[in-house]
């Protein structure tokens, strides 16, 4: 098993391997830092990752309480459960993995936007999924 921030964890690899698998791969979500930044054992490729989720992001002057509540929904929903995870590509900034969280329910990205515990972000490449980025808006 690796973990991230490991000598052997190369994000760039585990993408490249989980973008062989046009589903979402098989995960648990085993810790939750934030509204917005999970750790997954990603089961097939046996590899923990750290996750920020897709096309979200919250403000730096975002009330603590919104934060404390954030991630007590993402972990009362999600923590220690199996979970989809779909990877996009790798943070230029912090060198986390960037990617989707599916649930039986949907999407916890929607869940957290409509509740208002995260911000939608402009897509920064011009190779993102529209399509999701256009659901998320409408949530």
């Amino acid at each position: 098993m690796i973990y991230f921030g490991e000598g052997d964890y190369s994000a760039s690899k585990i993408l490249a391997e989980a973008d062989k698998e046009p589903r979402p791969l098989g995960a648990i979500l085993e810790h939750v830092f934030g509204n917005t930044l999970v750790v997954a054992y990603i089961m097939r490729l046996k590899v923990q990752v750290k996750l920020s989720l897709v096309h979200l992001y919250t403000p730096r002057d975002t009330e603590q309480e919104i934060y404390d509540e954030g991630k007590a929904f993402i972990e009362k929903m999600l923590l220690h459960k199996t979970v989809g995870v779909k990877l996009a590509r790798v943070d230029d900034n912090n060198g986390n993995l960037v990617g989707r969280v599916h649930f039986p329910q949907g999407e916890i990205a929607a869940e957290i936007l409509k509740r208002g515990l995260a911000k939608l972000s402009t897509p920064k490449d011009s190779d993102f999924d529209a399509q999701y980025y256009r659901e998320l808006k409408q949530a």
